[in-house]
């Protein structure tokens, strides 16, 4: 579950990297000709370009199944084209040619923009999945270790025993001690016993009238 948290976090990183870059092209076409403007507008592009290398970087090792790796592979491929789109309209800009990179802009690198943090979102959407199934299922593990096997079955074992069918045994696994099949179990043995003991002493009185009875009729008989 760690490294679904860290792997879906690494995307959201690179989903507000994007953006960062998104903006600072606007800035870079509204500002052409403020040349400290187009400057660090580029500082910023390059900037998170080089985090978004480390951060994928960083998750190609992190990833275990074969979903993770094709969301991964849908990324890196999808970044190749907005990153051919996006140096473009840079390109287009440092040349003087604004207008033209606001075409290049809308028709080329928005799509490929739209396409790539798609890729980014379904990545991300992916690892939370995957994350919330593994959170699921160390809850359902705690639970039934809990109660020493599925809920349906302790259900029906107590059910079982709460209408007097002392018949069924109660199954445990060896060691457990604390669960509540196990405290079932101890409570059926019980139960069994004590339910033992009434029939053995009801035998025993009925024996010992049967003795008694057949003593008062030799008794009458003399």
């Amino acid at each position: 579950p760690v490294s679904r948290v860290q792997l879906a976090l690494n995307a959201t990183d690179i989903d507000q990297a994007i953006n960062v870059q998104a903006r600072a092209l606007r800035n870079m076409i509204i500002g052409h000709k403020d040349a400290e403007e187009v400057r660090a507008s580029l500082d910023r592009i390059q900037k998170t370009s080089a985090d978004i290398t480390a951060l994928l970087t960083k998750l190609q090792p992190m990833l275990n199944t074969e979903a993770g790796r094709q969301a991964y592979k849908t990324i890196v491929d999808t970044r190749v084209a907005y990153a051919k789109g996006r140096d473009e309209v840079v390109a287009l800009i440092q040349a003087s040619k604004v207008d033209e990179a606001r075409v290049s802009l809308l028709k080329t690198q928005r799509p490929a923009q739209t396409a790539y943090l798609e890729a980014v979102e379904g990545f991300s959407v992916s690892q939370a999945t995957l994350l919330a199934a593994a959170v699921a299922y160390a809850i359902t593990r705690s639970i039934t270790r809990q109660l020493g096997g599925e809920p349906a079955e302790a259900a029906e074992i107590a059910a079982t025993i709460a209408q007097g069918d002392l018949s069924r045994p109660v199954p445990v696994e060896a060691g457990d001690t604390t669960s509540l099949l196990a405290n079932l179990s101890a409570m059926h043995a019980s139960l069994v016993r004590v339910v033992s003991e009434v029939r053995q002493n009801s035998e025993s009185v009925a024996t010992a009238s049967a003795q008694i009875a057949q003593g008062n009729q030799d008794l009458s008989g003399r």
